[in-house]
């Protein structure tokens, strides 16, 4: 009977709820349990620390309706509480004992019973149904016209129905309505004839569609479509109402005058019309009912002579500039002079003779010429455009349309009729042509519509009239077919790729101009001999859009050969590929650099002796690849998941280049905090290479820097590699290693300038987020590995910022994801480990304590309107440090108002469920990684686990890294069982997989970061399920930070495959929409 779980039950409680609320129901704390059968209700008490009050309340199907405990972590969180999971466990294992059989049979049987109660009887009484029509139009005012119906009913006599709407409701709810002393309608007794059903089901639709509409949108005071005993029809209402009566006649009430018999008739309605001419003007009489008029908005009815038509199509489209006519005219006569004449029988009488009768007098069809038409246009060419001249020629008469016609003696009393629908066929094909009017021709300019008009105008208007060309003209040609092929050869002696075409029937000096003409989207190009070139061929906008991607430029073709650098030819291939573009020879040299780049997984690299581990299989194929890479001379991105152990792919390359091609010293830089760590990884993975730290004292690096040339590996920081740069000045590193690369994501910092001063023969880039917050960081990254590969900082901007994040360009996104693709190497852990545990992510929401909302509230309010003043008086920029400033104070009263406030006396709701969480997980055996980016909230949460007895360890920026690497080795060897930690101090370089729980108290901007922290627990060693939680206060700048995350997440998983995390950075709008 109720649909409960464990497995459901479970989804709804945090993981920590759940097993203390299994624990509260094997302890059998559940009391007094009561059900509430009509209302499927169950209360019952909880004993804990206090005597707790839960209720439940489960819908008719069986799920949970409804949940109720008055304990402080319900209220807190918006997950259910140990206290209900215990209730819940309690009604589940009472309904395997069969305690509750039955129990949903009884309350369907009541329900059929019910049913069956009110069901109307089957040989109900038929009733008599009287329709009436009314349409009333009124000649000015908004209303417009007006189509009812009302109703009369009954059996012997019948009775008005005086509130038609009251007597639907009644209907709905089987209710009698009395209609007269003599006659109750009773729905449960009475029924409606067959012949009568479709008309009370359309007003039955109006009816529920009202009712719905009035529940939807709930005191909106529309105006009701029933008006006491009539009810309205909206025009197309009014038409069904047609179709349902079909040919039976009905009661009708027009303007005020009573038709017993109406009937709908399926034709047009009679109408003639009558030409004439007297004296100088033509007059066209219409001759209809007096009382013509539709009735319904479209015109498909109308109303006369006493019946209503249903009109034809062509009758509805050709009847409405005569009825317009007839509206405004008492005599309904209309006149025509001059010229008009001609106009009204080549262009109006074909439509009045599909509206109705035509009656042509004896005069007027001796005035009518009728001749065929011959069209013919003159074009010619006038320098740099074309000229054309129109006509059209019926016997003697010849018209230019841009031309006023001069009235000619032999033309008078004569009225012709012209051939409207193949002139009109010829000007609508001109009018696509962009000809303009001049001097009564018409004239082009613009090279392309030339050229359109030369190849797809002319032949159209071919079909349609005759066309002659002036000599100069004739000269105007369109080449279409174009041969193009092109060599690619890479010069191993200079490491340059160079590139040259040719081309068939095109000079070179041509070329520039022509890929410009493509550039600019142009359909055609003219060549210095007048003739025109179309561009819309696959060889020339493969070539164009090749040239536009490397940045080449157009005029080096003219010289017959350009160069760029090898690593570009990747890219190239890719985009050759793309394109099917095959006009184009590659020497041997260049085929064998792109398949060694593309095959690097198959290649034949053997694992170095000197490495003390064995590599995974997906490690084999990253040490491979960097080979590769760097085989071919070309920088690359080791951007796999935090914890797949790109350190030890790392060393594996430098041990197999020492044993390859002996000693030569390599520099590694990192964070202050791993450079222990990688000391370590070297002397533990390959002892065979010497490594020395670059630290100490200003003088004490001096040393040690001179001395580099000794070791393989120096190993500095990036803090120490600014400082001292210029010691470096002269050397010549074989790699230039950057770990955890994210540290050069600002182009214009000191770290980024720093680094890329470093000559070395291959630069290598290692980080899990190869970008943050903005696809600049990319650019940086790749500056360092392959400088200029991704074009000057501007240009990149330009070129795929601004189109990928502003305008969402999926034709750029792919672009810079076919660029960057043989450069970057990523693997995810789903994909690569899967011995690797689950990883469970939760969202836990609080809810802020009392006396804290109010704090918030009221600093939210005052900040927002400071905020706003000083942004409409100084501007957005101005502002920003303020702004961001005013965002931390409010981040930091989300997580505890004592960060900042002494003897804050309030509660903090998400403290309060933190504890919880702690307490159950810590009795559960389970250990913790907590991460805040606020070291007072640590402080306050380690004075707490201090007063709990709770073992901890507490690591922030002021831990210096010896000590460091002691506590993650204490933590992992069992010490401890909570590990608070800055998020900015401890979020890299860490392998803390002694835990299986991840906390992270307060969101940060960058969900990457976050992603970097919770892998110092789930990575490589991890044998335990990992559960992450995020914290969040609902309702609140934090639920607002999350979504922003979630809403720019999307952007790096579209760049780099498989995905990582990015936020860009904020727009003046997206910070604004935190104050609301």
């Amino acid at each position: 009977m109720f649909n409960i779980s464990y497995e459901s039950i479970s989804k709804l409680a945090t993981p920590a709820a759940y097993n203390r609320g299994k624990e509260y129901y094997e302890w059998q704390r559940v009391k007094s349990v009561s059900f509430i059968q009509d209302k499927i209700i169950f209360d019952a008490s909880v004993v804990g620390r206090d005597v707790y009050s839960v209720q439940i309340q489960f819908d008719s199907s069986g799920s949970i309706y409804n949940a109720h405990c008055n304990c402080r972590e319900y209220e807190c969180q918006s997950c259910i509480c140990k206290h209900i999971v215990a209730v819940l466990l309690v009604i589940k294992s009472k309904q395997e004992q069969g305690f509750f059989d039955g129990l949903g049979s009884r309350q369907i049987s009541g329900q059929i019973f019910d049913y069956f109660q009110n069901m109307p009887v089957s040989n109900r009484s038929e009733v008599m149904l009287e329709t009436t029509y009314k349409f009333q139009k009124r000649a000015r005012g908004p209303s417009g016209t007006y189509s009812a119906l009302s109703f009369r009913l009954g059996q012997d006599n019948l009775y008005m129905i005086r509130e038609l709407k009251s007597f639907f409701q009644s209907m709905e709810r089987n209710e009698p309505v009395v209609m007269g002393k003599g006659f109750t309608f009773n729905p449960l007794k009475h029924c409606f004839r067959d012949r009568d059903l479709p008309v009370i089901n359309l007003v039955k639709e109006l009816y529920e569609a009202e009712n719905t509409s009035a529940k939807v949108h709930p005191g909106h005071g529309r105006a009701s479509l029933f008006r006491d005993r009539d009810v309205v029809m909206p025009s197309a209402v009014a038409a069904r109402f047609f179709e349902l009566m079909g040919d039976k006649p009905f009661k009708a009430v027009v303007n005020g005058v009573a038709y017993d018999e109406m009937t709908v008739k399926q034709e047009d309605f009679p109408i003639k019309f009558i030409i004439s001419m007297e004296g100088k003007s033509l007059d066209l009489k219409i001759d209809c009912d007096e009382q013509l008029m539709p009735i319904t908005e479209e015109g498909e009815y109308f109303f006369s002579e006493g019946s209503i038509y249903k009109t034809s199509k062509k009758q509805q489209e050709s009847f409405k500039p005569f009825y317009i006519a007839i509206l405004g005219l008492k005599d309904r006569v209309v006149s025509f002079y001059g010229w008009d004449k001609e106009r009204f029988v080549s262009e109006v009488l074909p439509f009045a003779r599909n509206v109705g009768e035509v009656i042509i007098h004896e005069n007027v069809l001796k005035a009518m010429e009728k001749r065929e038409l011959i069209a013919e246009i003159y074009v010619d060419r006038i320098e740099s455009a074309i000229s054309a001249e129109l006509r059209f020629i019926y016997g003697e008469r010849i018209i230019n349309p841009f031309k006023a016609e001069e009235k000619k003696p032999e033309h008078v009393g004569k009225i012709l009729v012209r051939d409207m629908e193949r002139e009109g066929a010829i000007l609508d094909i001109l009018g696509e042509s962009e000809f303009k009017v001049l001097n009564d021709q018409i004239y082009m300019e613009d090279e392309d519509n030339i050229a359109d008009f030369v190849f797809n105008i002319i032949p159209s208007l071919q079909k349609y009239c005759n066309i002659y060309y002036s000599e100069s003209f004739k000269k105007t040609v369109v080449k279409n077919n174009v041969f193009w092929s092109g060599k690619m050869k890479l010069n191993t002696r200079t490491d340059f790729l160079e590139i040259s075409f040719d081309t068939e029937g095109i000079e070179k000096c041509e070329l520039a101009g022509l890929l410009e003409a493509i550039k600019a989207s142009k359909r055609y190009y003219r060549l210095r001999d007048g003739a025109f070139l179309s561009l819309d061929t696959d060889g020339l906008r493969s070539v164009a859009a090749l040239t536009e991607c490397l940045e080449l430029d157009a005029s080096s073709f003219e010289v017959g050969l350009v160069k760029v650098p090898k690593y570009k030819a990747l890219y190239i291939e890719k985009h050759l590929d793309m394109q099917a573009y095959n006009d184009i020879e590659k020497d041997e040299a260049l085929v064998e650099f792109v398949e060694s780049v593309s095959r690097s997984s198959d290649s034949d690299f053997v694992m170095p002796q000197g490495i003390n581990a064995t590599l995974r299989e997906y490690q084999k194929i990253g040490f491979k690849w960097l080979k590769s890479m760097c085989r071919c001379g070309l920088g690359a991105i080791l951007a796999d998941d935090m914890g797949l152990g790109k350190t030890l792919q790392v060393i594996a390359l430098l041990m197999s280049e020492k044993e390859e091609k002996g000693a030569s010293s390599s520099l590694v830089v990192v964070p202050t905090s791993l450079l222990y760590n990688w000391q370590s990884e070297i002397e533990k993975f390959a002892p065979g290479l010497t490594c020395i730290l670059i630290a100490g004292s200003r003088d004490e690096r001096q040393d040690q820097i001179k001395a580099i040339a000794q070791y393989d590996i120096a190993i500095t920081s990036y803090p120490l590699l600014r400082r001292d740069i210029q010691q470096y000045g002269d050397m010549k590193f074989r790699y230039c290693i950057l770990d955890e690369a994210q540290h050069i994501k600002n182009p214009g910092s000191q770290n980024a300038r720093a680094a890329k001063q470093i000559t070395a023969r291959n630069k290598l880039a290692m980080t899990g987020t190869p970008m943050e917050n903005a696809l600049d960081e990319l650019w940086s990254v790749f500056d360092f590995i392959l400088p200029d590969y991704l074009f000057s900082y501007s240009r990149f901007m330009e070129r795929y910022e601004k189109p990928i994040v502003r305008e969402e360009s999926m034709e750029a996104m792919e672009e810079l994801r076919r660029h960057i693709k043989p450069f970057i190497l990523r693997r995810i852990k789903s994909e690569v480990l899967r011995e690797l545990p689950e990883k469970i992510e939760h969202r836990i929401d609080a809810q802020l304590g009392k006396e804290q909302k109010k704090l918030y509230l009221s600093y939210l309010h005052r900040i927002r309107n400071e905020l706003e003043g000083d942004i409409n008086q100084s501007g957005f920029e101005k502002n920003r440090i303020r702004i961001l400033a005013a965002l931390t104070r409010l981040r930091q009263i989300c997580c505890h108002p004592s960060i900042f406030i002494e003897d804050f006396q309030g509660q903090s709701g998400k403290m309060l469920l933190l504890q919880e969480i702690i307490d159950e997980s810590v009795s559960g055996g389970h250990r913790i990684l907590l991460f805040s980016q606020f070291t007072r909230m640590l402080d306050i949460i380690r004075q707490w686990l201090g007063h709990r007895g709770i073992g901890y360890l507490y690591l922030d920026g002021s831990v210096k890294a010896a000590e460091r690497s002691k506590m993650i080795s204490d933590f992992n060897a069992g010490q401890g069982s909570v590990f608070l930690i800055s998020l900015k101090a401890g979020g890299t370089g860490l392998n803390l997989t002694g835990a299986d729980t991840v906390i992270h108290y307060d969101p940060w901007w960058n969900p990457a970061v976050e992603e970097q922290a919770t892998d110092r627990a789930y990575r490589i060693g991890q044998m335990k399920s990992v559960h992450v939680m995020k914290l969040i206060t609902k309702g609140t700048i934090e639920e607002k930070i999350y979504n922003l995350q979630e809403k720019k997440r999307r952007l790096i998983d579209s760049v780099i495959q498989p995905g990582d995390t990015v936020i860009s950075k904020m727009t003046p709008e997206e910070i604004k929409s935190l104050f609301e």
